[in-house]
């Protein structure tokens, strides 16, 4: 690497298996923007079986100032290694990051440059997101899928998340996302960025949230894509997430924003979570007892601290229904 290149201001992080018929359109998004500032980008191959390593390495060749690869011999995903925080975040060099799967791309050659200007210009924002396009996997657009993405506009807002995004369905997508790095717990993500939703109550734990009203970028609603043909897995992890968010949300040590402790709107969210959680180990759905340890040894307050705030809604007959 050229040791007299700028320190980039955006690492975009790109992860990719088996996307030789996508990852050209992503490749080709990234490269338009048009920035004030200089980028990277990190693309991360997890051993396709396909020609998807071979069209990344001609994007190499024919740029080699701005593309850096990662080439694996092995699946990691398929060894339970999750690529991003072992492999790609940890090399970004940017004081932001901005994520794209390899099947997914931007819209919006100006994306990156309108996310920098509102970060740089709000120290008390830690991440910031956009509308999104679907399309389906030849590019044309189709509707959001029901809930998930449907009237965003409605349903997002700006400022702290963090205890809404607890009880809600998800509606942040990490294509269109760009965060700080700071923010990110290292440790934390190796054991449990398994899908977007931990990642976003990571940051918005610690910081407020901006959603730019204008679609930047597209999402593919891919069969074969990492998210969609690993919906089982997630399911299985996605209960073991939230519950970490919870703890570290009790944390000492953490960077609590003053406004989560003084709101009291937050503990009724955080208990409303935890009595879905309650009620999924009830119900013999959390069953992975090591996880559900490894959790709670870290902080043994929250241990006394939320069962007994669930408790106390449950003689107030609030019913605790099935989530």
């Amino acid at each position: 690497m050229n040791s007299n290149k700028p320190c980039p201001l955006v690492s975009v992080c790109c992860i990719t298996y088996n996307h030789e018929n996508y990852i050209g359109d992503a490749l080709k998004s990234f490269l338009m923007q048009i920035t004030d500032f200089p980028i990277e980008i990190i693309v991360h191959d997890d051993a396709s079986t396909d020609d998807t390593a071979k069209k990344i390495k001609k994007y190499e060749e024919d740029f080699p100032d701005k593309l850096i690869p990662i080439y694996q011999t092995e699946n990691q995903w398929s060894k339970g290694i999750k690529p991003s925080p072992i492999y790609v975040w940890p090399k970004a060099r940017g004081k932001y990051i901005a994520l794209c799967e390899g099947d997914d791309y931007w819209t919006d050659p100006y994306k990156l440059q309108k996310q920098v200007d509102f970060l740089e210009t709000h120290a008390d924002y830690g991440l910031v997101h956009t509308d999104v396009e679907y399309v389906d996997p030849f590019s044309n657009p189709i509707p959001p899928p029901q809930g998930l993405h449907a009237n965003i506009r409605e349903r997002v807002f700006n400022g702290h998340i963090f205890d809404y995004y607890l009880n809600h369905q998800a509606f942040i997508l990490t294509v269109s996302c760009m965060f700080k790095k700071c923010l990110l717990d290292m440790d934390g993500a190796r054991q449990w960025f398994v899908y977007d939703q931990w990642l976003i109550m990571e940051i918005a734990r610690k910081s407020k949230v901006y959603f730019i009203p204008e679609k930047t970028c597209a999402y593919r609603r891919n069969p074969d894509g990492l998210m969609m043909s690993n919906q089982a897995y997630i399911q299985t992890r996605a209960p073991y997430a939230l519950l970490d968010q919870l703890v570290r949300f009790y944390d000492k040590k953490s960077q609590t924003l003053k406004y989560y402790l003084e709101n009291p709107q937050v503990e009724k969210e955080i208990v409303k979570c935890y009595t879905k959680l309650l009620y999924g180990y009830c119900m013999g759905r959390l069953k992975n007892r090591q996880q559900l340890a490894a959790i709670l040894k870290k902080n043994l307050r929250f241990m006394f601290k939320i069962p007994l705030c669930a408790i106390g809604i449950l003689f107030k007959k609030v019913t605790l229904t099935k989530p």
